[in-house]
């Protein structure tokens, strides 16, 4: 959804092939093809733009003619799809339980330059700063189970991994010094607030904020459960297990115990 509403879903589908495409045509052209064909110092007497090499004429003359098309193609793509996000509206019902929140705050700083044959006639400084509130925690509605077994005397609870349920993202324009030669379009800012969007959640990611909102799901789930397993019998003993419901793999994670709760 978020990569819809800055009109960047399939532009970054777009330079994701890009990259990985680029990378594999220069090593297939550069290891193989170059050493069948006659060169001179690594180079080939072609005509084209940037065709000093093999690689070149494989990136401009062959690869990139395909990835302007797609590029055309995805841009028409992104902007109906963000158009529709404003003219649809969508309910639906939720199931979901927060259990970690994270604050934080980034900022960006762009100097956009104006050139006239080559020479820089004008610049444009522009500095964005953005706090971020973005929570983690279980969507219920893709996995919930409960299992009593009276024979080893344990209450399962099994709940789905954990990921970002909301992410809320605040900026502000610190500073917008306009050269007199340049205008700041709509794109200059959408996607310097969409790169502070993705570095919010990248710095989520890699954090330990995971493994925190599993021990905090342990912890409600005693404070929920207890009395009404104890209310059945004293014996049994409270276990809280992740399920990896997306690729379909059941994923066992250990980590200590919270009182009487076991959680796998």
């Amino acid at each position: 959804m978020y990569n819809a509403w800055y009109e960047k879903e399939g532009a970054n589908a777009v330079e994701a092939l890009n990259e990985v495409a680029s990378k594999y045509t220069c090593f297939l052209v550069n290891d193989i093809l170059a050493t069948l064909l006659k060169t001179q110092n690594g180079k080939l007497y072609v005509k084209g733009s940037k065709v000093d090499t093999p690689c070149g004429v494989a990136m401009m003359e062959g690869l990139q003619p395909m990835i302007k098309r797609l590029k055309e193609k995805a841009a028409v793509e992104d902007f109906s799809r963000a158009k529709g996000l404003m003219e649809e509206k969508v309910e639906k019902a939720i199931a979901e339980l927060a259990t970690m929140e994270v604050r934080d705050k980034k900022g960006i700083n762009r100097s956009l330059q104006t050139k006239i044959w080559g020479f820089n006639v004008s610049s444009t400084d522009l500095e964005v700063s953005a706090i971020s509130i973005l929570k983690v925690g279980f969507k219920l509605n893709k996995y919930f189970d409960i299992q009593l077994s009276s024979k080893s005397g344990t209450v399962t609870v099994t709940l789905p991994e954990p990921e970002i349920l909301s992410h809320e993202v605040y900026p502000k324009i610190d500073k917008l010094d306009i050269g007199w030669l340049r205008e700041v379009k709509s794109v200059d800012l959408n996607q310097n607030l969409d790169l502070l969007r993705k570095e919010f959640r990248r710095d989520a990611l890699n954090s330990d904020i995971m493994d925190k909102a599993k021990k905090q799901a342990a912890r409600l789930m005693e404070i929920l459960l207890t009395p009404l397993i104890k209310s059945i019998s004293k014996k049994y003993l409270l276990k809280v297990r992740f399920k990896n419901v997306n690729p379909q793999i059941e994923e066992n994670v250990e980590a200590e115990p919270f009182g009487k709760t076991n959680m796998q």
